[in-house]
């Protein structure tokens, strides 16, 4: 339900096949790569608002019917190849590096493909529903309404969660992780915080704790 922010740039594959509107993804078997894994960028003419390619203009094919399938951002650490998507499983598989300062994590998603375009919907557009592929973590904090927490005498000065791995493979058809290695330490906090009666998130970079979701025992430490 949220709109896609217009700073962001997304990756976009089509297909075309010799098919009717609204055809299902599944009828593109042996369809042709029309746009594969290219940026598209937010522009405005007029009153048209619109995404389009980025380095490239791409014009509908006057026979036959595009869909479409995105991965956001374009700049994420997604290692692309000729395998990243399948138009007939309507599926991404990706290896994915994720950053541990929190500052620099990016909110990876991908969109299911579409039913089949034409040009005849050139002024509409193609709509495109973005999936979360990450977990986001937010802590909050609060103590007992007592006069020591009402008087400022408890404070948190960091939280680190712990071998938190930071490198694994999705499979979007499925939506999984898997073989999640390569654990680093996420700084979620560092600084002074007071406690008060009241819960309060609390973290250095907001909504900055976007991690590969995997199963974790290890616990964090708050200090």
């Amino acid at each position: 339900g949220t709109v896609y922010p217009t700073a962001e740039d997304f990756r976009v594959w089509a297909y075309w096949k010799d098919v009717p509107k609204p055809s299902d993804h599944a009828d593109f078997t042996g369809a042709s790569k029309y746009i594969d894994a290219k940026k598209f960028t937010y522009k405005e003419y007029s009153n048209l608002k619109l995404w389009k390619g980025k380095n490239h203009t791409y014009y509908w094919p006057k026979t036959g019917s595009l869909v479409f399938a995105c991965l956001s951002p374009a700049d994420a650490a997604i290692e692309i190849d000729e395998n990243t998507h399948d138009v007939v499983t309507d599926k991404f598989e990706f290896t994915y590096e994720n950053p541990y300062d929190t500052k620099k994590t990016r909110d990876i998603m991908w969109s299911d493909c579409t039913i089949s375009y034409t040009e005849q919907t050139e002024g509409e557009g193609v709509p495109v529903k973005f999936n979360h592929a990450l977990s986001w973590i937010t802590f909050k904090v609060q103590g007992e309404p007592d006069d020591a927490v009402l008087n400022g005498g408890f404070q948190i000065n960091s939280i680190t969660i712990n071998n938190v791995k930071t490198k694994a493979s999705f499979v979007s058809s499925n939506k999984s992780w898997n073989f999640q290695k390569e654990p680093k330490n996420y700084v979620v906090f560092e600084g002074s915080k007071n406690l008060t009666a009241t819960p309060e998130v609390i973290e250095t970079n907001p909504q900055g704790t976007l991690v590969i979701p995997q199963t974790q025992d290890a616990g964090y430490i708050a200090t």
